[in-house]
């Protein structure tokens, strides 16, 4: 009898965060200042002042994070793997199905990918509860995302006659049926 395919699929994320927590089984003890330090050392490097740096960059309080760093002994570990590793992160194992080792490197974007994941979805809980920070407020001002008007222009069949465009508000979800069935031509 054949065996047949699990149809259960993992998503890349998940492939992704596996890995990382091949190679560093710790990650999910560490706090999310901690990763967001982990994640950004092949960027500030390692040292008093890269940590000065990422806190005057992203508006941390430098002794209570330098302290944060030094009392956690298996961050304090990881990172001086880090270093002796020639600024690269851990080499981790994996077994096949048949038993035999594949050794990786954990790449600096895998670690992105999982953090950036991980963040995801905190930030979407926040901005949908309303509970956004002034930074992440002044992101969306800058960007001019307050200012799109839910709205989209569209010729109008009798478009030839009057030159008047069929105008369509997609601000609600029922306007989507709507908006797809003119772009149709239904």
């Amino acid at each position: 009898m054949l065996k047949t395919r699990s149809t259960k699929r993992r998503s890349p994320g998940e492939k992704f965060r596996d890995d990382i927590l091949l190679g560093y089984p710790e990650w999910p003890t560490w706090s999310r200042k901690l990763r967001r330090i982990f994640v950004c050392l092949p960027s500030y490097g390692v040292g008093k002042e890269s940590l000065e740096s990422m806190c005057e960059d992203f508006g941390w309080d430098y002794p209570s994070t330098f302290k944060l760093v030094e009392n956690h002994k298996g961050f304090k570990k990881a990172i001086n793997e880090f270093v002796e590793n020639g600024y690269k992160y851990r080499i981790a194992e994996r077994r096949t199905k048949g038993g035999t080792p594949i050794r990786y490197e954990i790449k600096w974007s895998a670690l992105q990918h999982v953090y950036m994941l991980e963040s995801g979805i905190t930030s979407f809980i926040k901005a949908e509860t309303g509970k956004i920070s002034i930074a992440e407020n002044k992101l969306i001002e800058k960007a001019g995302l307050l200012e799109i008007e839910p709205v989209v222009n569209l010729p109008n069949e009798n478009s030839k006659l009057d030159d008047s465009p069929n105008v369509v508000d997609i601000s609600g979800e029922s306007s989507l049926y709507e908006l797809e069935s003119n772009l149709n031509g239904a």
